[in-house]
């Protein structure tokens, strides 16, 4: 988890980078700017969805460690059944809800760069609209890093989170299954609940590949975290570049 706080603290800083050189940019007559431009909502509208997918991270790690003391030192018999299906349950949600928040996230990244790019004319473009639109020649994307940057993170990751979530969305849920063990070449923490993700996740995003110790589905999900907040903080970063060093030459 501190990791991704590390990485939340970064994406903040970079966020206000890049709105305060927009801003700068815009009202260089009047620094001042009229205090509600578009892209502070922007903004701010990305940093909730960031914080709301470490948020959930937080509540998995937390629910999975509650689930594996009360399953081993409360429960007995029959009632440990009800609760593994119960937890594998509650830890399907709160996945998914990662899920739908880190794609949201991306909706608000692709308005973001198209914002800057096209004014209010791009504030609605979204990731999918942007992906195409750097791929079409004819659209004349103006800076080349930051096309890159989409181009490739949206065919080796965006693309792949879409289509597991449109799958799970509008055709049929995919949950994995949930066992418990105990390891004793673990030490003082030997007990074990592994909650798997779904054959579907791991056929879509089947080149990460889970340690033996570690329990998949926040595996899963933390990769997922990782790599976006990775993407976002690139873009971000392109942006910036693009914006501090190609705006004065920008029509």
């Amino acid at each position: 988890m501190e990791e991704i706080n590390n990485k939340l603290e970064l994406l903040y800083k970079l966020a206000q980078d890049v709105s305060y050189h927009y801003v700068k940019s815009k009202y260089k007559h009047n620094f001042a700017g009229n205090g509600e431009d578009f892209i502070y909502r922007l903004r701010d509208s990305l940093q909730f969805r960031v914080n709301s997918v470490a948020w959930h991270y937080s509540n998995l790690e937390l629910r999975h460690k509650q689930a594996v003391q009360h399953h081993f030192f409360v429960l007995k018999g029959d009632e440990r059944i009800d609760h593994l299906m119960n937890h594998q349950t509650i830890q399907s949600f709160v996945f998914d809800d990662i899920i739908f928040n880190l794609l949201s996230a991306f909706e608000y990244l692709g308005n973001l760069v198209g914002y800057f790019w096209k004014d209010s004319h791009g504030k609605k473009m979204r990731w999918r609209g942007l992906a195409k639109s750097v791929r079409d020649k004819s659209n004349g994307f103006p800076y080349q890093s930051l096309s890159i940057a989409i181009d490739f993170s949206d065919r080796c990751f965006v693309e792949k989170l879409e289509d597991y979530r449109a799958n799970i969305f509008h055709y049929q849920n995919h949950e994995g299954g949930v066992s418990t063990y105990i390891d004793m070449t673990l030490g003082e923490d030997p007990f074990r609940i592994n909650t798997s993700s779904s054959d579907r996740f791991k056929k879509v995003f089947k080149e990460f590949n889970v340690n033996e110790d570690q329990n998949e589905l926040l595996a899963y999900s933390k990769y997922c975290i990782s790599v976006s907040f990775d993407i976002v903080e690139d873009i971000l970063k392109s942006l910036l570049e693009w914006e501090v060093v190609a705006r004065p030459f920008k029509i």
